[in-house]
């Protein structure tokens, strides 16, 4: 559920000179309203995502290679217990390179180190939060887990358009009430315009977990309440005044 404010910034007034916009060839003395109208939505994300970080560390690089398999395939094996398919479960970030040391001032190679992250992402559910906090917990894998929460494309194109929506109602309705007060009366819009003034943080909550305390973690998402996360749009719109 979401909740709305409305606000509207008056940047311009009724101007009983001249105003000429040379790309529409407006005559002059034409008479205008000018005014900006902003619409704000409280929006509690929907989306979710855990990422794995997983590294390992050989002396060579084929065992470095394979030790990593090894861990990507328990890692999304456990994954797919937990429910999750192969649609929500990507691979991304892999890293490899040698692991240098310095001893008595001379630059040593000591291995190769790989690294990547498993990441799922899924609607905001809090039990299947839990149940992949409680499985990490368990595992012997040498993994971090970080979770974010942020609105999934498909909600904030919904909201966008409704920001719009509200942002021109409120337009008009404080034009009125100008136009009303000044005696006069709206005509044709002259030209209308939108740019986007959201606030959206991607991550408005961040949680971090790490294989070394995670055993000890009793912590729950259930009770969690998310941040809500501003999204703003502004619309532009100028009318002729009789």
């Amino acid at each position: 559920m979401y909740s709305f404010f409305l606000n509207i910034i008056l940047c311009g007034s009724i101007m009983l000179g001249t105003y000429t916009v040379s790309s529409q060839n407006f005559s002059t003395n034409q008479r205008t309203l000018a005014l900006i109208g902003k619409a704000t939505l409280k929006v509690i994300p929907d989306q979710s995502t855990v990422s794995v970080y997983i590294h390992a560390e050989q002396k060579t690089l084929g065992e470095t290679i394979d030790e990593m398999d090894i861990q990507t395939k328990n890692v999304i094996k456990k994954i797919n217990t937990l429910g999750f398919s192969k649609e929500h479960i990507k691979t991304s970030n892999y890293n490899l390179r040698e692991k240098t040391i310095f001893k008595d001032k001379i630059r040593a190679k000591e291995g190769y180190v790989a690294s990547q992250n498993v990441i799922i992402t899924f609607p905001y559910a809090p039990k299947k939060l839990d149940k992949i906090l409680t499985a990490f917990s368990e595992s012997k894998e040498r993994a971090n887990l970080n979770f974010s929460f942020s609105i999934s494309e498909e909600r904030e194109k919904k909201v966008k358009d409704e920001l719009l929506s509200l942002a021109i109602k409120e337009a008009k309705r404080k034009a009125l009430i100008m136009a009303k007060a000044a005696q006069v009366s709206l005509g044709n819009i002259i030209s209308l315009s939108y740019g986007s003034n959201r606030q959206v943080n991607q991550m408005p909550n961040y949680r971090t977990a790490s294989y070394t305390n995670l055993a000890d973690n009793k912590g729950s998402f259930t009770n969690m309440s998310l941040k809500e996360v501003n999204m703003s749009e502004q619309v532009s719109i100028q009318w002729e005044i009789k």
